[in-house]
């Protein structure tokens, strides 16, 4: 199937390479600080929607910051809870920027933990994945102050974001302090070979390009030799017997696309209950461009609506 429409017109506005033109010509420190610094330029501020949700920051004990948003409907029982962790190749990202997002998702029912992990390439692997790790622990501790069901909890993830879900559900199975019982995983990143299909077939043109994610691997793990890591790659893992449920999105026309759905069936074959579902027409990044996109805002209702049940 080909573009939608609306996410033709909108890359045509944008440009169908995305951030490539901002990405470092050299390896010296002082490209690629010019090319961060381009890249974390903010994007001009979103009007808050006026949705029933109360939100309020924090503070973990490992000093990493988060957002709580709380729907204003929530009963006096503990709530379902998803921890939320955004996307940015590892390297962009943070509270603000995921707002309005995680507004709709708290809206749509669960309580929502927004994660303001530190970024690479100044803070690499596996310091990402440690400030995940403990604000799902921080979760489940401070459960009760939350009023959220501490041992019922769900990692949500999107692109560099699925990956540090997905690499959080690979800790948490040998871990009881991390009670987590479903993962959500967004057109997530879960292979660093970058060798898959769809890695040919949309290197450029659809976005999000081949050159982009080598950047952003080389970001989060400098050393090539350490990728095949399952907490890094969790596409390595030898096994994903015993891994909470599983809810896998993705793009049709996304260089990350077929390493998701490979991921999926492993999951199944494991014995893991997955759901799997592939946007027709979309591209990486779609739910963030509901505002643009008319199909995206509604595919983005139909995922959020869906998470407290788990149904797609």
């Amino acid at each position: 199937m080909g573009l939608n429409p609306a996410i033709e017109a909108f890359l045509d506005r944008i440009g169908r390479n995305g951030n490539d033109a901002l990405l470092p010509v050299s390896d010296s420190p002082e490209a690629l600080a010019a090319a961060l610094a381009a890249l974390r330029t903010p994007p001009p501020p979103q009007p808050v929607p006026d949705w029933p949700v109360k939100v309020h920051d924090e503070t973990t004990d490992q000093g990493v910051a988060v957002r709580v948003y709380r729907p204003d409907a929530a009963a006096g029982e503990p709530q379902p809870v998803v921890v939320y962790i955004h996307g940015g190749g590892w390297v962009l990202g943070d509270l603000d920027m995921q707002d309005v997002a995680c507004r709709r998702l708290a809206r749509g029912g669960p309580v929502v933990v927004s994660v303001d992990y530190a970024l690479a390439p100044e803070h690499p692997f596996p310091r990402p994945l440690d400030d995940c790790v403990g604000s799902v622990r921080w979760v489940a501790r401070e459960a009760g102050r939350l009023g959220v069901a501490g041992d019922r909890i769900t990692v949500m993830g999107t692109s560099a974001g699925g990956n540090l879900a997905a690499a959080v559900a690979l800790v948490s199975r040998d871990d009881p302090t991390l009670p987590v019982e479903r993962q959500v995983l967004v057109y997530p990143v879960l292979d660093s070979t970058m060798s898959t299909g769809s890695y040919t077939q949309f290197a450029e043109g659809y976005y999000v390009t081949a050159r982009q994610m080598r950047f952003y691997w080389d970001c989060y793990v400098p050393d090539p030799g350490a990728r095949a890591n399952p907490l890094v790659s969790p596409a390595h893992a030898a096994s994903l017997t015993g891994l909470p449920s599983a809810i896998v999105l993705n793009a049709e026309l996304d260089v990350l696309r077929d390493e998701g759905a490979q991921y999926a069936e492993r999951l199944a074959a494991a014995g893991v209950d997955v759901t799997y579902r592939q946007y027709p027409g979309m591209i990486h990044g779609f739910l963030g461009m509901h505002a643009l996109v008319p199909d995206a805002y509604a595919a983005v209702d139909s995922i959020f609506g869906s998470l407290a049940s788990g149904a797609l």
